[in-house]
């Protein structure tokens, strides 16, 4: 095995250390009882880090299962109830000593030359990459668990400051021209299997906007009975409203005088007008877009959420704003790219194996807690159209002005 980048490894130190961290400091409630039912106890997100590079590095690299098979169970824990699932998680102490063994285990085995026996994964450091961001999808959600115990917590006693005063939807947006345009990463920059291979796609013009939907714009929304009127949502929405009784984003909550603030990693804070909104579902976002459709008279008739595709052409072309600070639902599923080989093979029952028969949606951008690795143009992000409990907003795409018919 030829040696490893030095940065690479640095990367997944560091990535060992912020996962090492949330368990050492976390409070004791939601490492091992998960506070929403989407979601499952933050011990859980570091045993399933630990799991996959011991999965990769010892299983499948040096046929040693002495790990990994009696942890397989865990990671399929849908049969378990959380009674049961909290009792599988060993405690803190021990949970980090065993994670922390493994962990340098894997480093010390990777800076090696010769501690690992020649295998394909390893070549220009492709394994490493992988795990580097496997692990920081891991860390975003930690962040979600304890984000879920805040709310729990209800701060009932927070008083807004500067309340919240609605707006209507924003057209300022910048065009892209009819065109064939690249999509895809490139490996040798960490593109992961599902970004892969970059290829040519061609595109109508159309409009994006510069911004993300803000708070204030989705207030607007909400003021307007966006989530009381039928005539914003699909069968699916209206299902999914229904049944979670959903009248505003997840993190938002009144104060005693009927404002609306959020509630955030740490704790209920006042809601900025113009930052992105955050925690909604597709469902949500869809509604919203259909909602700012219907104001043509501002500029806004015939907004979408965006084919994932002009979402990452406009981002490589420089028309987007604020980006990377919310992952930004688009209108098209998680499909397989023309081309489209998986490296490293992953079986079909493991927990890494990616769901592109069921088709989820496609989210792009990534949030505050999306880390360096991740933030790519072409990287992919994916989600049940139902799930609000990811750090999630939306941006638009308008029908392109007349004459927008060339390349931009």
């Amino acid at each position: 095995m030829p040696k490893l980048d030095p940065t690479l490894l640095a990367q997944l130190s560091a990535q060992h250390g912020l996962l090492q961290d949330l368990v050492a400091h976390c409070d004791p409630r939601p490492l091992h009882t998960a506070p929403h039912p989407e979601l499952r106890p933050l011990a859980w997100y570091f045993v399933h880090a630990v799991y996959t590079e011991a999965y990769w590095l010892r299983e499948v690299l040096q046929g040693e299962e002495t790990f990994t098979a009696p942890l397989r169970p865990l990671m399929h824990p849908e049969g378990l109830d959380a009674a049961q699932l909290a009792a599988a998680l060993p405690p803190a102490e021990h949970l980090l000593a065993w994670g922390r063994q493994l962990q340098d285990d894997h480093l010390m085995w990777l800076a090696t030359p010769g501690a690992l026996p020649e295998h394909p994964l390893l070549e220009e450091g492709y394994l490493a990459q992988w795990l580097v961001q496997q692990g920081a999808m891991r860390y975003e959600e930690m962040l979600q668990v304890l984000t879920q115990q805040a709310l729990k917590d209800r701060p009932l006693n927070y008083q807004v400051s500067q309340p919240l005063k609605a707006c209507g939807p924003a057209s300022t947006s910048k065009e892209v021209g009819k065109g064939y345009f690249r999509v895809g990463g490139d490996p040798a920059k960490g593109a992961l299997d599902l970004e892969l291979p970059p290829q040519m796609v061609e595109l109508s013009a159309f409009r994006i906007t510069t911004q993300p939907v803000s708070n204030a714009q989705y207030l607007g929304f909400m003021q307007a009975g966006g989530y009381q009127d039928d005539t914003w949502w699909d069968a699916a929405g209206c299902a999914w409203r229904e049944a979670q009784r959903a009248e505003a984003p997840h993190p938002w909550r009144r104060d005693l005088a009927g404002h609306w603030f959020a509630v955030g990693l740490n704790g209920p804070y006042d809601l900025v007008a113009d930052e992105p909104v955050l925690g909604v579902s597709r469902h949500e976002a869809a509604a919203y877009a259909r909602w700012a459709a219907s104001h043509e008279a501002e500029g806004m008739g015939g907004a979408i959420l965006p084919h994932e595709y002009q979402w990452e052409v406009a981002r490589r072309l420089g028309k987007l704003e604020s980006h990377g600070r919310v992952w930004e639902w688009c209108g098209s599923p998680l499909h397989r790219y023309s081309g489209y080989q998986p490296r490293p093979e992953i079986p079909a029952d493991s927990p890494d194996a990616l769901p592109f028969d069921a088709a989820p949606a496609v989210l792009r951008g990534g949030s505050l807690h999306t880390q360096f690795t991740r933030r790519r143009p072409s990287a992919r992000h994916f989600a049940h159209p139902d799930r609000r409990l990811l750090f999630a907003g939306l941006r638009l795409v308008l029908p392109p002005l007349p004459g927008c018919g060339i390349l931009d």
